[in-house]
């Protein structure tokens, strides 16, 4: 897997609360002035300590490229 790249940035999160949001997204941000190609990169969502685990893995490259200044909103 690649690493986390420089310029892609984890811009906002609404996580799940109990009794509160329905909807709960991730918006990463392009923030180079070159479009990044998503291809080998993924965001892992992983459950608290004791011990912490990964329960989804969501494939950036589905997305393709993002461009300057572009957000990728991600639904799990």
């Amino acid at each position: 897997r690649a690493c986390w790249r420089p310029g892609l940035v984890i811009n906002e999160v609404d996580s799940a609360q109990p009794s509160a949001a329905t909807a709960e997204f991730i918006e990463i941000l392009n923030t180079t002035n070159a479009p990044i190609n998503l291809t080998g990169h993924a965001v892992w969502l992983i459950s608290p300590p004791s011990p912490a685990t990964t329960y989804t893995e969501i494939d950036l490259g589905v997305a393709g490229t993002l461009n300057p200044g572009q957000y990728l909103v991600i639904v799990p």
